[in-house]
């Protein structure tokens, strides 16, 4: 999923929806987020038919091609959305984004 959005097979407006078990859906979160294997074991698999919803991150968190940040992975520029937080019992707000926000600045994890 990563190469083709950076390859540019999606445009920037595109929704894609992934269909999938509670299980795998912790997987692809586990990876996406680069959680620890006691995060992944802290989570619980969503409820049946429950969407989880990754939203894209405010602009500002995009590297500019004149600016400080000259490279932004991906994965750092989407987040879990709050009703999915709440959804996914276990998962804290630390682990629900690869971009950490400080003092106005940006790291990413």
């Amino acid at each position: 999923l990563i190469r083709d959005i950076n390859a540019g097979r999606y445009s920037n407006n595109t929704n894609l929806v992934l269909v999938t078990h509670g299980l795998a859906l912790r997987i692809f979160l586990m990876r996406w987020f680069h959680w620890s294997v006691d995060e992944f074991l802290c989570v619980y698999n969503p409820p049946n038919a429950e969407p989880l919803v990754m939203e894209r991150m405010p602009n500002q968190y995009e590297a500019a091609p004149d600016g400080s940040v000259a490279w932004v992975h991906t994965k750092a520029l989407y987040q879990l959305s709050q009703e999915s937080q709440v959804v996914l019992r276990g998962c804290t707000a630390d682990m629900c984004s690869t971009v950490s926000v400080s003092g106005g600045g940006t790291s990413t994890s």
